[in-house]
């Protein structure tokens, strides 16, 4: 059985018509809407090119077992399933043929063979050729050579991976023992031999084989009939390929009359660990490959194996083709390498393949060949790859937000949740030396054990199976994307199967129900049409039902209230028509197929998660007691939930493992569920659901719901590291500390999440999820309908959580901040239904001035985090100046404010002083929220509020804008203490459309530390020309222009030139005086007519705190101790938009590539615990 066809067609017609209809996307998702429509037609790309490459070692000829009946056969199959017949179907002799009998000592050799025939058995959709070296003797190199062996030859030139032709030439190739001796490998000259026949230039080292297999006859080649090798035998059926030859040249394999600028073409290195005398034909090499010589680490005074691994990676072999044949190399290896092959493995950008089973061997290059039909076929102009945004991690565990793009334009596009978890993997690396080193590092890692995260595209790896898979119950969800499923076992990177996804009841097994009461039904529900803030236990959430019973009165009228937020087209059909469409709007929902039929479900009910992220809440163990106390132990399967926003309009909880017991079995502990425990869906976003639930190419504009991210409040009462939340018969909750039941809500452990819409709307919704096993409940809900809050735009702004004190009592009140959000939006200028033009900041030509302020978001928020309440706010207003002990306005504040705020707290007691946030026209803000002082009298003058205030730290350009959050921290500048924030400017509405702009990262330097300093008000605003501008005065640290001891003096500037547009898309992370951040180049892995869709890449930035400088040689792989150069800073990390870097632990950063960072010493965690005793709260 096939498990997958690289299926490579272009289909883009649809995209042509669309683009006539519907305006340039005004957000992030052009980097895909644009990339599917640059395809322009239908081209056949032909399959994807693989040259195995065979090291023909002495090893090759050692024994691995003594007879099948023994140990051998346990040793091959280790870890591979179904693994019979790779033993009596593949294991044959050198005819092809006759099994190998027991008793029969079995080598390396006949292993390979039987691991190339099980895998070849298992492909289609692959050209593949075989080369093999040939010895190195009498140090000839050239054509026209005599009595000398040297580089390679090709053994068969591609052809197809089902042409019996491979494995018949590589079974005539007989191991290395007796007088057919080993050949010594000369990597560097066999990937020029390569190099050679790619470009269909002349065949240079192909025919020295003289001296091949032990040969004794010194004139006669290979292709002799008469030459022999050192065991009698004929040498002719292991020769050259003649057929790829004309004369003395190669043919080239792109010459054959296909289209040849999209193929994909890869060298798979077989047993390579050391490569020898491989450079007799570096004169060659360097006149062919234009500036190899230190192409890669940066020493032209030589070439190097790493130079030409990475030129063919990078450079086009052949000029006379259109587009570039560029060469991915993979390196397998079974044992310890040395340096210049440890080097091109990292030259490569693709992981070493280690083994220690056949069996391993056998799975780890399916693989490979799964990684690459699937960036062959899915990076192709009409077909988006899946696209890993937003890790978040807890516990160990780092649970991942996917989503795809419909290929047709469509709006829905499915969504879903991967856990894998972080681990320890031990490599072992030979020195210069000689010496050998393990070095230890952490990766991602599956429920096998295995790497998760392809480190070829910082992707999902194929072969990945997640946590809370049911491998046994995987199928292809869209069979025409097959290819991106190749193995029945395993859900990789593909986003509808496994994962959270297909544990939804009706996706797999179970039915949604029509209501929550039916048997296994999904939890769903709506927010009442009327809030209360101050509502004791919250406001209780509506059932979303799909039962009406539209003959019923009662029904009919309950159902109209929802019907009149959906938006339904007019419907002429009987009276009931527009109220049965309201019923299969909520049918859709719950997960009916309504379009096709009634009685079936659909067939995948997560929507796409393209700017929210996952919001992990540890509970504690709340259900283990440990010998009979009351206490609780953390340690024991801690019940951790998991909290995501999607766009088809729902806020969604799911339970990561099975709860434990008094006494925890290891089953019990260790059960993965990712089960949906329910969903919310503010009742505003019904009117997107028949958009969705029609799904036609008529939506102007991507639908979005709960787009924005989630944010968390955690009160553990008593500090033992649960959040209980029980009632008991008085209705009151579990004192845990006492093992007693107290009666109010003050005895309760609080959980409470808040998030925005973001382009979903204007509205913030606060949910109490204090028991995670119940439905929440609705705290608040606020729009820019809400007393006010009128200019609350796009509620792009991440909430942020914490305390502030301001009242008279001087106690601590808990509080939720948010900007004012995002002045844009689409408008329908004409009136015909379809929106044409666009609002505010979408419109790339529009700009806010003093006069003509942002309609919406120039404004900062405050509220109660459990009422709602408004406490304090700044927003724009003709003069600077406090308004009441709620208002301040700020005559500069013009501007609206999607980014997440940063909240600093000064003197580490728990109470937020100060915030920090950049605006969309330059200007960052500092607000300083004083603290208020114990009184006892009560007046109104002690409401510390009215000593708040708003100034503008910096003005750095009024066409910069900034997005996301900055990082504060706290250093020491000569003895001094100063505050630092960190952050880069990048328009995320136009990652690819603002072309214009000159993007610039900053660390500003803050020398006001004392919160609420009156004389921060009268102080000058920074310019970019206060700053030091780094980019090319500070490069290895050591400059004239660079910090030493001090910092400079106002802060550095860093231009952002890496790529054309590059812009910053993401919060930094400080971390042991490294700032990491991710910056977005639009024309990355793609192009204008490139055969991938281009949606860009990430890179990730690795520079100093003090002055900017690079802090590792990230462009050569930090070998040799080389000076720094500017594009040290940074490399690419990941394609697309990169989420942001995530702390790990005390020592570790993982990025969006799925790399993690290492910095000793780095003291930051996630934190999603609030130290009681700080002070009272309200």
């Amino acid at each position: 059985m096939k498990l997958f066809s690289a299926k490579n067609v272009l289909a883009s017609a649809i995209w042509a018509a669309l683009a006539m209809l519907n305006p340039a996307q005004a957000d992030d998702t052009e980097i895909y809407m644009d990339s599917l429509t640059a395809g322009g037609g239908a081209t056949e790309i032909p399959q994807p090119k693989v040259m195995l490459i065979l090291d023909y070692r002495s090893n090759l000829g050692s024994s691995y077992c003594s007879s099948l009946d023994q140990d051998c056969k346990n040793d091959m199959n280790s870890g591979l399933a179904d693994t019979d017949p790779l033993l009596s179907d593949f294991l044959l002799q050198s005819d092809g043929v006759t099994p190998i009998p027991n008793g029969t000592a079995i080598n390396e050799l006949d292993v390979l063979r039987m691991i190339l025939r099980w895998l070849f058995s298992q492909l289609d959709g692959f050209d593949v050729g075989f080369m093999i070296n040939h010895d190195s003797s009498n140090s000839c190199e050239g054509p026209g050579q005599t009595n000398c062996s040297n580089g390679a030859y090709i053994l068969n030139g591609f052809t197809d991976i089902g042409n019996s032709s491979l494995l018949t030439k590589l079974d005539n190739v007989r191991s290395p023992s007796g007088g057919s001796g080993a050949h010594t490998f000369q990597a560097k000259e066999a990937y020029f031999e390569l190099y050679r026949y790619l470009n269909g230039g002349g065949v240079y080292n192909g025919h020295n084989g003289f001296k091949d297999y032990g040969s004794t006859t010194d004139t006669m080649n290979l292709d002799h009939s008469d030459n022999r090798d050192g065991d009698g035998n004929s040498t002719v059926a292991v020769a050259w390929d003649a057929s790829i030859e004309s004369g003395a040249n190669y043919i080239s394999p792109y010459d054959n009359g296909q289209n040849h600028e999209c193929t994909a073409t890869y060298a798979v290195t077989l047993f390579e660990g050391v490569t020898n005398q491989d450079d007799d034909s570096d004169g060659a090499i360097d006149e062919d490959m234009a500036d190899v010589a230190g192409y890669y680490t940066g020493r032209d005074s030589s070439i190097a194996l790493a130079d030409v691994v990475s030129w063919m990676s990078r450079e086009d072999t052949n000029p006379t083709v259109d587009g570039e044949q560029n060469v991915t190399f993979y390196f397998v290896a079974d044992g310890r390498t040395n340096q210049a092959v440890s080097q091109a493995v990292t030259a490569a950008g693709t992981p070493l393949i280690d083994w220690d089973s056949p069996a391993q061997m056998a799975k780890k290059l399916l693989d490979v060949f799964r990684n690459i039909a699937v960036r062959s076929s899915t990076l192709v102009a009409s077909s988006v790859p899946v696209n890993v945004f937003n890790r978040s991690d807890i516990q160990g565990d780092v649970y991942m937000a996917v989503f795809e793009v419909d290929d047709d334009a469509l709006p829905s596009w499915p969504g879903n949740l991967k856990k894998f978890r972080i681990g320890e993997v031990t490599e072992t690396v030979e020195n210069t030396d000689g010496t050998i080193t393990e070095k230890t590092e952490l990766r991602v890692l599956d429920v096998n054990g295995n790497e998760a995260i392809s480190s070829e595209d910082g992707r999902i790896a194929a072969s990945a199976l997640s946590y809370w898979t049911d491998p046994d119950n995987l199928r292809a969800v869209n069979p025409d994307r097959a290819d991106e499923e190749p193995d029945a076992t395993k859900d990789g990177r593909s986003v509808t199967r496994g994962g959270a996804g297909h544990k939804i009841a009706g996706v797999r097994t179970g039915a949604p129900g029509l209501n929550n009461s039916d048997v296994g039904a999904r939890q769903m529900f709506l927010d009442p049409a009327v809030v209360s803030g101050t509502a004791a236990g919250g406001n209780s959430l509506v059932e979303l039902r799909a039962d009406y019973d539209l003959t019923d009165a009662t029904d009919i009228n309950s159902l109209q209230p929802l019907k009149a937020l959906m938006n339904l087209p007019a419907i002429d059909t009987d009276e009931n028509g527009d109220d049965q469409e309201a019923v299969n709007n909520l049918l859709w929902l719950r997960g009916y197929d309504v379009e096709s039929d009634l009685n079936e479900y659909r067939n995948w009910l997560l929507a796409d998660v393209l700017h929210s992220k996952p919001l992990a809440i540890n509970y504690g163990s709340r259900d283990v007691n440990v010998d009979g106390s009351p206490e609780y132990d953390k340690a024991l399967n801690p019940d951790i939930r998991i909290f995501m926003g999607t766009n088809d309009g729902f806020m969604r909880q799911f339970k990561n493992t099975a709860a434990g017991t008094d006494t925890p079995s290891a089953t019990s502990m260790l059960d993965q569920l990712g089960t949906e425990t329910w969903s919310f869906m503010p009742r505003e976003l019904l009117d997107n659901v028949y958009t969705l639930r029609k799904n036609l190419a008529v939506a102007e504009v991507h639908p979005y719901g709960v787009d924005g991210a989630a944010a968390a409040f955690v009160i553990d009462n008593n500090s033992d590291g649960a959040i209980d939340h029980r009632s008991d018969a008085a209705g009151g909750c579990s004192d845990t500390s006492t093992g007693s039941y107290g009666v109010g809500s003050a005895y309760c452990d609080k959980a409470y999440i808040y998030f925005g819409l973001r382009r979903g709307g204007n509205s913030y919704y606060g949910l109490d999820v204090s028991n995670p096993d119940e439905a929440p409940s609705l705290l608040w809900r606020i729009d820019n309908t809400t007393s006010g809050f009128e200019q609350l735009g796009l509620s792009f702004s991440s909430p942020k959580v914490g305390w502030v004190k301001y009242t008279a009592d001087g106690n601590a009140t808990p509080v939720v901040i948010f900007a004012g959000g995002y002045y844009g939006g689409w408008s329908d200028s004409d009136g015909d239904g379809l929106v044409d033009s666009r609002v505010g900041k979408d419109d790339l030509s529009y700009t806010a001035t003093a006069d003509a302020p942002d309609a919406q978001g120039a404004a900062i928020y405050i509220v109660h985090a459990r009422t709602g309440e408004l406490i304090w706010k700044v927003e724009h207003g003709a003069t600077t100046a406090n308004v009441s002990p709620t208002e301040y306005n700020h005559a500069d504040m013009h501007d609206s404010i999607p980014s997440e705020v940063a909240t600093y707290d000064a003197d580490g007691n728990g109470i937020i002083d100060r915030l920090y946030v950049g605006d969309t026209g330059g200007v960052v803000w500092r607000v300083d929220l004083g603290e208020g002082t114990s009184v006892t009298d009560g007046d109104a003058a002690d409401d510390q509020r009215v000593n708040w205030f708003a100034t503008r730290m910096a003005s750095l350009g009024s066409d910069l804008r900034f997005f996301h959050r900055p990082d504060v921290v706290s250093v020491t500048d000569n003895g001094v203490r100063k505050d630092l924030v960190v952050m880069g400017s990048g328009d995320r509405a136009h990652p690819k459309s603002d072309t214009s702009t000159d993007n610039l990262f900053f660390v500003l330097k803050d020398n006001f530390v004392a919160s609420g300093d009156a004389t921060v008000q009268s102080r000058t605003t920074l310019s970019v020309s206060d700053l030091e501008n780094i980019t090319d005065s500070c490069v290895t640290g050591s400059e004239a222009g660079c910090s030493t001891d001090n910092l400079l003096s106002n802060g550095w500037v860093l231009d952002l030139e890496a790529g054309d547009a590059e812009k910053n898309l993401g919060s930094p992370v400080v971390v042991e005086g490294k700032v990491l951040f991710t910056s977005y180049l639009p024309s990355g892995s793609g192009g204008a007519n490139s055969c991938s869709a281009d949606i860009g890449e990430s890179l990730l930035y690795v520079v100093s705190l003090a002055d900017g400088a690079a802090v590792y040689n990230l462009s050569v792989g930090n070998f040799e101790g080389l000076p720094n150069a500017a594009n040290d800073r940074y490399l690419l990390d990941v394609e697309g938009i990169g989420s942001d870097p995530v702390a790990v632990g005390p020592k570790h950063v993982l990025t969006p590539g799925g790399n993690f960072v290492e910095a000793s010493g780095f003291p930051r965690w996630d934190v999603y615990w609030r130290e009681i005793g700080v002070d009272p709260r309200h």
